[in-house]
């Protein structure tokens, strides 16, 4: 019998490990063509199943072991705290409910919070052997290849995406969904795969010129990703790696300048394949970072500058507990600069792009304070790794050179689940490494006499869960039918796709904002109230879940504007009225919640503050020519002569052809003429 238990645990011990390197290594290739986020949301799904499969595994070999065992190590403390913290600053947040059910394209919220502290234990109690550790390893070099090629390929214009789906154009950003994701795993992987160059060392399936090939596609990778924080994240990487192997380095200088040579000579080639005007392109764009990279006036290293300023101001209000996880996108707009709103019009900052903001905008000063122990005890692990003389001390060099890697792009970036659950897992192997071949371990005993039937109870509840979690794929799989249908005309398949992902995932808002939309389009087209209503129904019921939501509050207030047009009810002027003054409030250097009250305003005949609002409109973009024409009509109607004929004419001498200026500059002549 006991014989049989050891085999039962042995078996989940194996289940667990194979679930932790599928962690590291795999999740960063989820993505689905059938989805509308074709990444993150594969990701989180599949992060989710992984840990459930990882908790019920070690449920069933404590319940067959009659003991719970946990080793001792410096990560089991400062994880604790931070799912406890974490947990806390959802509870004490505006709205709890957006911290569970994650932002869209994100899912940083609790559960995957919670995912990453439970895969960084489950690492640092199961991978201890140099055999799993080498095998999760050779796994991320497999997928860091397969991830990689698929990006180069993608700066070359071939794609699995549908062509609607192919963003950033030129630029790879392969399975990670974003060129500054892609060029952040980058940099996490390059000094664990030049740690492996340099190191005497073999692995399963990974030879030094496979290794020698996959730096040259990562430094090719890096530069068509054009991600300037990904660059001198690899810099750093591979700084930490040449001080580790500085006695090396010498023998093996002619390999790392024959890949930095090759990879160059790599990346010209691929720029090339494109023809010659792609390359000029590509050329002149690449040329740009790195111009601009010294220079923190403009586009995104100002924008990234100014995102700073606001998250310290915002985490000035609430330095305690923050906003909760995946929060930042409702609050952010109120601390917005007026740079930001002009450098990049109508967009919401959701994320810090520096991960120790972002952790204590999430759970204010005493989340980021656990965050800063966990990273304390992973340096401090690593360092007493680094002077055993176990076999273990060369995984652990590179693993620690991945982690700063991870931390150094971090700096810049966005944390996402296929960059920051790798890491976990490595923190977590560090952890595991410094207890040594022998730890101590707390042991809590237990007997259960019916163990069989409490497992398979447990393993049905997941399997329940299991299929549950699949259920935001489907409604998202149709979200992506419907706004294929509503871009084609098809109003009615449009519809019918999205009230279907909105049966489906009823809080993500993202999906009642389009449906709303396309029912409110059709009801405007067809001269049919009830489809207005019907659409104004579904945002003010997402709402009721979430009456902060910045995207839903505006489109309720477009929807009242079209329901007033239609029925000629001043009451309900008024409602969009009152919706509109709600979205500038929540997003004040927003253009967008301005421009519809401005078109409110002038029918109205409210001129005074029209007038007001045109003005703050053109201050964030002073080149918005139909604003400015708002602006000279009402100029022009509050007898303000002046100001109305200068800025008439400014628009017509810079747009010459436009006949709606010419004629509204001649009924202004022959109005004054007549006067």
């Amino acid at each position: 019998m006991e014989e049989k238990t050891t085999r039962l645990a042995d078996v989940f011990d194996d289940v667990i490990r194979w679930s932790i390197v599928s962690a590291a290594a795999f999740l960063p290739l989820m993505m689905s063509p059938v989805n509308f986020d074709a990444f993150d949301l594969p990701k989180a799904i599949f992060l989710y199943l992984l840990v459930l499969i990882m908790v019920s595994s070690y449920i069933g070999r404590s319940l067959f072991a009659g003991e719970i065992a946990i080793k001792k190590t410096a990560l089991n403390k400062p994880l604790l705290a931070f799912a406890i913290m974490t947990t806390i600053a959802v509870v004490v947040s505006p709205v709890p409910l957006v911290s569970l059910v994650g932002e869209y394209a994100r899912y940083e919220n609790l559960p995957t919070l919670l995912s990453y502290t439970i895969i960084a234990f489950m690492a640092s109690q199961f991978l201890d052997t140099k055999e799993w550790i080498n095998k999760l390893i050779s796994a991320s070099f497999i997928a860091f290849g397969i991830i990689t090629l698929y990006g180069i390929a993608q700066s070359l214009g071939l794609d699995i995406l549908p062509k609607s789906m192919r963003l950033f154009e030129g630029r790879s950003r392969s399975t990670l969904g974003n060129p500054v994701f892609f060029g952040g795993y980058v940099a996490m992987m390059t000094p664990l795969l030049l740690h492996y160059l340099l190191r005497d060392e073999r692995l399963p399936f990974i030879s030094k010129p496979l290794i020698t090939l996959l730096l040259m596609m990562g430094f090719a990778g890096a530069i068509l990703s054009q991600t300037r924080g990904a660059w001198l994240a690899i810099a750093i990487g591979a700084i930490v790696v040449v001080i580790f192997h500085r006695e090396r380095l010498l023998k093996a200088a002619g390999n790392v300048v024959a890949v930095l040579i090759v990879g160059f000579a790599l990346t010209l080639i691929l720029i090339s394949i494109g023809g010659q005007q792609q390359a000029a392109q590509q050329f002149n764009e690449i040329k740009e970072r790195v111009v601009s990279a010294s220079d923190l006036s403009q586009g995104t290293a100002a924008s990234r500058i100014e995102i700073w300023k606001s998250s310290v101001e915002m985490i000035a209000v609430r330095p305690l507990a923050g906003y909760g996880p995946d929060q930042m996108y409702l609050w952010s707009p109120a601390f917005k600069t007026l740079k930001k709103a002009q450098i990049e019009k109508n967009t919401i900052p959701d994320r810090t792009h520096n991960e120790f903001l972002q952790v204590a905008v999430n759970s204010g000063f005493l989340g980021l304070l656990v965050f800063l122990w966990i990273i304390s005890a992973i340096v401090l692990m690593s360092a007493r790794s680094f002077k055993s003389n176990s076999d273990l001390k060369g995984p652990a060099i590179g693993i620690t050179a991945a982690l700063v890697g991870y931390i150094a792009q971090g700096l810049f970036g966005v944390a996402i689940i296929g960059l920051t659950a790798p890491a976990f897992v490595m923190g977590g192997i560090v952890a595991a490494i410094a207890a040594g071949k022998d730890p101590q371990r707390h042991i809590v005993p237990f007997k259960i006499k019916r163990d069989v039937e409490v497992f398979t109870l447990v393993a049905v509840l997941a399997s329940v869960v299991a299929i549950f979690a699949f259920r935001p794929l489907i409604a998202d799989a149709n979200y992506l039918n419907g706004v294929t249908k509503a871009g084609s005309g098809l109003r009615e398949q449009a519809i019918a796709a999205l009230s279907q992902a909105v049966s489906l995932n009823p809080y993500q808002a993202q999906y009642r904002r389009d449906l709303a939309v396309a029912l409110v389009e059709k009801g405007q087209l067809n001269e049919d109230s009830r489809l207005v209503v019907s659409g104004i129904s579904v945002l003010e019921e997402g709402l009721r879940k979430n009456p902060h939501d910045i995207d839903l509050i505006l489109a309720t207030a477009t929807a009242y504007r079209v329901y007033a047009a239609l029925t000629n009810d001043m009451t309900i002027v008024s409602q969009a009225e009152n919706y509109y003054s709600l979205a500038i409030r929540k997003n004040p250097l927003s253009t967008n919640p301005r421009r519809g009250m401005l078109g409110l305003l002038m029918p109205l005949e409210k001129y005074d503050e029209a007038i007001e609002q045109a003005i703050i409109i053109l201050q964030i973009d002073p080149d918005d020519a139909d604003v400015k024409l708002r602006l000279a009509q009402a100029y022009e109607k509050t007898g303000r002569a002046g100001k109305a004929r200068r800025l008439y004419k400014e628009l017509l001498a810079k747009y010459p052809n436009r006949s709606d200026l010419k004629e509204s500059l001649e009924l202004y002549e022959r109005a004054k003429a007549a006067e």
